[in-house]
């Protein structure tokens, strides 16, 4: 039987890698932007000196802003990863909820505040919470000096 502190764990760690796997993917992607942007401009250069239709120039720009598309979803993806961290850490989320207006659906319900909670890290209080940044700065790819 996994006790909830080792599930906690767990979950941090899939969080953690998840995150990894996101930048990975991300710095790729970046990459892949960068090449479509090179190509769009040889082929402006190109169609400009003569050398090339129109029609290789606007295919260009096409790869190029479906690249653009594919670097945000990548960006969101992050993120989305980010945030898993956070909650996954003991982190959470709770409605805000107006007083005066308990009937009717204010227009602010909708959305959601973040708070810190401290679920799991209570429930390790003798695991230093240093631990898990330290995990969370080799995720993301900075060294962690030891002494």
């Amino acid at each position: 039987m996994v006790s909830g502190a080792q599930a906690n764990c767990r979950e941090v760690s899939d969080a953690l890698v998840g995150y990894r796997k996101s930048q990975e993917v991300r710095i790729q992607q970046q990459q892949l932007t960068h090449s479509a942007q090179e190509a769009t401009l040889l082929s402006s250069m190109r169609y400009k000196g003569g050398a090339a239709s129109y029609l290789e120039v606007l295919d260009s720009d096409t790869r190029y802003f479906s690249a653009q598309l594919s670097l945000a979803q990548a960006r969101l993806r992050e993120l989305q990863s980010l945030v898993q961290i956070y909650r996954s850490l003991g982190g959470g989320w709770h409605e805000r909820q107006d007083a005066g207006r308990e009937g009717e659906r204010s227009r602010h319900s909708d959305r959601a505040d973040l708070f810190v909670g401290h679920s799991f890290i209570s429930a390790l209080s003798p695991v230093p919470f240093v631990f898990f940044y330290i995990l969370l700065l080799r995720a993301m790819g900075t060294k962690v000096a030891r002494r």
